[in-house]
């Protein structure tokens, strides 16, 4: 009887401590800071791909819009290396949260030759995902 009981309390206590990290692990704010950060080394290592699926989009897009897009990206990326040296770091200053699902990311980037600026990106959850909201 008394191993049960133990049995019982221990697995009571696995379960409040499952609960208890997953409430850390899925704060949104947090969650929506390591999507966009995600999202934004994605661009810099020149993965387009990873980078697309963590835009909100909106809507589906077919192939040959993804591949406009992908080069449009390549394009900025190159420009950004050749004017301002590439992105040193991001530094995210705050998050705001509009409600569990909706947060903007606000940041400063610092490129190569000292230049800084601040930004900020909203984002969305979609079906459960941070994602980059580039629309309005």
């Amino acid at each position: 009887m008394k191993a049960i009981l133990v049995a019982i309390i221990s697995f009571c206590m696995l379960c409040f401590i499952a609960c208890e990290e997953e409430k850390v692990v899925n704060n949104p704010a947090d969650a929506s800071k390591d999507a966009f950060l995600a999202s934004l080394e994605a661009l810099n290592k020149g993965d387009y791909d990873t980078y697309l699926k963590s835009v909100d989009m909106g809507q589906d897009m077919d192939t040959f819009q993804i591949l406009v897009l992908k080069k449009a990206l390549q394009q900025h990326h190159e420009w950004v290396v050749q004017v301002k040296d590439s992105i040193s770091s991001v530094d995210v200053v705050d998050v705001k949260m509009k409600n569990d699902s909706t947060a903007t990311i606000y940041c400063q980037y610092t490129f190569g030759d000292s230049t800084s600026e601040v930004s900020a990106q909203k984002m969305n959850r979609v079906c459960g995902v941070w994602k980059l909201r580039l629309r309005n």
